[in-house]
């Protein structure tokens, strides 16, 4: 990646990220934090890649319940999966997308009850890379916002350990964040579905469920955490709680021209105002000059990105 094309502006939170880190990695500074206690933890929708028009997990298996529509090995399974696509609202318009998520979980799981861990990954992979997005017409592969990847590169680089914590499924971030995120498939924490295992169990991670799932899988408390929504409040407070020179960022969706305005949840918002003060806000209108790999990027002022 071009050091120099990271998408950050003067103006955004990037400056206090790349000094403080510094501290964290100065044996001679206070702030020191030895390489086995620098974690930094991320979302995934609408904070490391676009969630829009719905959640990307969501539209893989409305995909996949279509197509087996015209699979004759399926056919007991074509009125439930008729009755539902074409019942529901598009997941961006849905006003209760857990329950719009447990609904297709539940019947995609009915649908593919034999399938293997390898083959549901090989099938998630090859439809983020072949499918095109309705709005940006390239693949979902290529969704993943510049600035974040820069981030994530530039953590690394300072031997911090990167953790992924997300409302979507644990085997589907799996499938691919390894070889497109360099994260290894340990350090990815999400949602259960059941799909492969006994008695099916439904875990939605989102919410206090986040903070309890990092917690049972990491003994380190991370340095950093970002986030874009209220189900991300819980683990963006409990990274902060307590440690002054603790970051956290929340990722504001407020350019519609280069990608999705939409603003906080009204609960989010209260949040952001008391307990959650020390929050920083990244705008991607002002913040980001560039948004993805695949755009022509804003005339904005950048900054080095220095290693």
């Amino acid at each position: 990646m071009n050091p120099f094309n990271h998408g950050w502006t003067p103006d955004s939170v990037w400056p206090r990220i790349q000094q403080q880190v510094e501290s964290w990695c100065d044996p001679s500074l206070p702030d020191f934090v030895p390489q086995d206690k620098r974690v930094a933890v991320f979302d995934l929708d609408g904070t490391l890649w676009c969630e829009k028009p719905g959640i990307n997990e969501l539209a893989f298996w409305r995909s996949e319940l279509t197509n087996a529509l015209t699979l004759p090995q399926h056919q007991q399974h074509h009125p439930s999966i008729s009755s539902l696509v074409n019942s529901v609202q598009p997941a961006s318009q849905h006003d209760n997308p857990v329950l719009l998520a447990e609904q297709y979980a539940s019947l995609f799981r009915r649908v593919f009850s034999d399938i293997t861990v390898e083959a549901y990954q090989l099938k998630v992979k090859t439809w983020l890379s072949e499918t095109r997005h309705p709005r940006f017409q390239v693949s979902y592969q290529q969704l993943f916002y510049t600035p974040m990847l820069a981030l994530m590169d530039y953590l690394r680089r300072h031997n911090f350990r990167c953790v992924i914590n997300s409302g979507s499924t644990t085997a589907f971030v799996q499938a691919w964040c390894q070889p497109w995120l360099a994260i290894n498939e340990e350090d990815v924490i999400g949602s259960q579905i059941g799909l492969f295992d006994e008695p099916h169990s439904f875990v939605i991670n989102i919410g206090p469920e986040k903070v309890k799932q990092l917690k049972a899988k990491f003994a380190i408390k991370p340095l950093m955490a970002f986030g874009n929504t209220l189900g991300d409040a819980e683990q963006l407070h409990y990274v902060l709680e307590g440690d002054d020179r603790a970051i956290a960022c929340c990722i504001h969706h407020d350019d519609s021209n280069r990608e999705y305005s939409y603003a906080f949840d009204p609960l989010f918002k209260l949040e952001l105002k008391t307990r959650l003060q020390r929050v920083d806000i990244v705008s991607i209108r002002d913040h980001w000059c560039e948004i993805f790999a695949f755009e022509n990027p804003v005339k904005k002022e950048r900054i080095p990105f220095a290693i």
